[in-house]
């Protein structure tokens, strides 16, 4: 890998664990505030409170294992031990692929937590309104943002369909089978003096391969689906249930 492209992807990396690190601070923030835990509950958990838990751990954990991936096994003589470890060619290119690789992982972990966990949340409250179960996301999605009287759900169905997209594509070996999609997102993740600002493409073509999942397309869909589910938790419909609402995979019939 040239140098050049290998310390553009190292500042990108940067960027990207520090942006997850202002994601975390984010979606702890909007836990303690938007979902408080109630005496009157005892020791039943909320499934909204769940639900930004949940977002939060990939947004804490994975700033941790890209700051270790990079800043130690991405540098001599660490890279040697690590392609050692791994089996690798000691070519240095075997050895950079292989890092980029696992950061990638690190990365689309993240997204795939974010997707189910949304999801899991939208099928709780969308029970909690008396509705029927809806099995696709997308279609979910779309019910429950118009239900709640949203003026911008065409714009927050954008966000939805590429996190959906995404996911779909990691049960088709990579590749789309859904209509061609282009979104863009640009944002700043903003905390004190610290910026990071976000500028990502994403183009689906239907039969071919992703390409959109790289760190900064990750980072700002992370931000962008984090920004939904705050507005969804704090819209009236949802904020007036009484509670606790019920996760359906926490909890059993006889609770």
């Amino acid at each position: 890998m040239p140098e050049d492209e290998s310390k553009r992807k190292l500042q990108e990396i940067e960027a990207v664990k520090i942006g997850l690190g202002l994601l975390c601070d984010l979606v702890f923030g909007l836990r303690e505030r938007v979902t408080p835990k109630k005496p009157e509950w005892g020791s039943t958990s909320d499934a909204r409170r769940m639900a930004f838990g949940n977002l939060y751990r990939p947004c804490l954990t994975n700033p941790v294992l890209l700051f270790n991936l990079i800043n130690n096994l991405g540098k001599e003589p660490r890279l040697d031990t690590f392609a050692k470890l791994t089996g690798l060619e000691q070519e240095i290119n075997n050895r950079e692929n292989a890092l980029w690789d696992i950061v990638l992982f690190v990365l689309t972990n993240t997204i795939l937590m974010f997707q189910f966990q949304v999801e899991n949340l939208f099928q709780n409250l969308w029970r909690e309104l008396g509705e029927q179960e809806e099995r696709s996301f997308i279609k979910l999605s779309e019910k429950l943002l118009t239900k709640l009287g949203f003026s911008d759900v065409a714009e927050k169905m954008k966000r939805i369909k590429t996190l959906a997209y995404i996911r779909n594509s990691l049960h088709n070996n990579g590749v789309h089978n859904g209509p061609d999609y282009n979104f863009g997102i640009n944002t700043t993740l903003t905390k004190g003096d610290t910026n990071v600002n976000v500028d990502a493409s994403f183009a689906f073509v239907r039969d071919r391969p992703v390409t959109c999942c790289g760190p900064m397309h990750i980072l700002g869909l992370s931000a962008g689906i984090i920004e939904i589910v705050k507005d969804v938790i704090e819209s009236e419909k949802i904020r007036t249930i009484p509670g606790p609402i019920r996760d359906r995979f926490a909890w059993s019939e006889k609770d």
